[in-house]
């Protein structure tokens, strides 16, 4: 379960930051 949890905040976070970083570099 934790490592469910750990995975889905993972996936979160670089759903943030990917687009975050994309934009910041445009």
């Amino acid at each position: 379960m934790h490592d469910l949890l750990a995975i889905a905040l993972e996936t979160t976070v670089k759903g943030w930051i990917l687009p975050l970083s994309f934009v910041n570099y445009v």
